[in-house]
């Protein structure tokens, strides 16, 4: 039997966001089913009783993000992005972001043959970021336009407040496997004009006398050779850690070091080859190099089990630094390569 009502009714969508909550549909006259061409969807696959029905839209193409400074707005930037539009049956489009090549999140929904929009965004400094578009209908949404990435490159500044954040976390969890230690906050240390500061008072940035030992390589633990062509030179502190520590021991009554401390250069007694060793693997008879690049014997060691502060630093270049007059690697280095 023919249909012959007309009307609407209300429907639910599950679609997502970009389709709202309801809508409705049109009953129509379908008494002539024989004959297509009086379908009142313009597009799409046929059903059953011969009508086309509304299909997803194609997926846009070649997204692309550029973007600019906001002058006189810290972190704020001028984002435009484009897309190619490869469809006819859209409502709209969605925009999302990541950041990071983190989680994606919405940004904004634009209306039917949109194919590009410019917003004013807050980007912080020293991040990557990318956007992604799809278009969507009462049918659904098509696959994604992924962008290229924009990267937002940071001031000295931060890249120095990064580094300082990544290396103080490499550092913490060495500790706690028991891969470094320090010496006390008390130590001096020789700065490159030749005065001594307390290594409590040294800061990022400040240039400490260092050692260049002609041979040495970032594996310095396996290293053993000579003190020829050994020459001073300067290098900046780009990192700084202080924790408490609860035992410790004294060289010579003077430096106060972990046991499992920065390499110390040390010649070991009846040998002839110089090496870095830890404080814990010294012994009385050993030889040590001072700030005069020569050789103090180690005459006592005193292991204490009490709390102490101490510090580790992380100098450029050589990784060697004076402390109380002697020279001592750094470490820092040799854990970037067990990382």
């Amino acid at each position: 039997m023919p249909i012959e009502e007309t009307g609407t009714i209300s429907l639910k969508d599950d679609i997502g966001p970009e389709v709202g909550d309801t809508g409705s549909v049109s009953l129509v006259n379908c008494s002539n089913l024989s004959n297509p061409s009086l379908d009142p969807l313009p597009t799409g696959m046929r059903d059953f009783a011969g009508h086309r029905q509304v299909t997803p839209p194609n997926a846009p193409t070649d997204a692309t993000v550029s973007n600019r400074v906001l002058e006189g707005r810290l972190g704020e930037r001028v984002i435009s992005i484009s897309w190619t539009q490869n469809s006819n049956n859209e409502t709209g489009f969605r925009i999302e972001n990541s950041i990071n090549d983190g989680a994606w999140a919405f940004v904004k929904n634009v209306g039917a043959n949109v194919t590009n929009t410019v917003d004013e965004i807050f980007l912080p400094e020293g991040g990557s970021y990318r956007f992604r578009v799809r278009a969507y209908n009462s049918s659904g949404h098509s696959a994604w336009a992924v962008s290229n990435f924009i990267l937002i490159a940071a001031t000295q500044q931060q890249q120095q407040q990064q580094q300082a954040i990544l290396q103080q976390a490499i550092v913490q969890q060495a500790i706690q496997e028991g891969i470094i230690a320090c010496i006390a906050i008390d130590t001096e240390v020789m700065m490159s004009d030749g005065t001594l500061r307390t290594l409590k008072e040294v800061q990022l940035g400040d240039e400490v006398m260092s050692v260049n030992i002609p041979g040495l390589t970032e594996q310095f633990r396996n290293w053993k050779g000579d003190l020829k062509d050994i020459k001073k030179t300067s290098a900046k502190v780009i990192f700084k850690s202080v924790y408490n520590e609860e035992r410790y021991i004294i060289i010579n009554e003077k430096l106060k070091m972990t046991p499992n401390a920065e390499y110390i250069l040390v010649k070991p007694k009846r040998k002839r080859k110089w090496q870095f060793l830890t404080a814990d693997r010294l012994s009385v008879g050993d030889w040590l190099l001072d700030d005069g690049f020569k050789s103090v014997k180690i005459v006592s060691l005193e292991y204490k089990e009490e709390g102490i502060d101490v510090a580790h630093i992380n100098v450029e270049s050589d990784d060697l630094f004076f402390g109380n007059g002697l020279v001592i690697h750094n470490v820092e280095d040799e854990i970037k390569i067990q990382r």
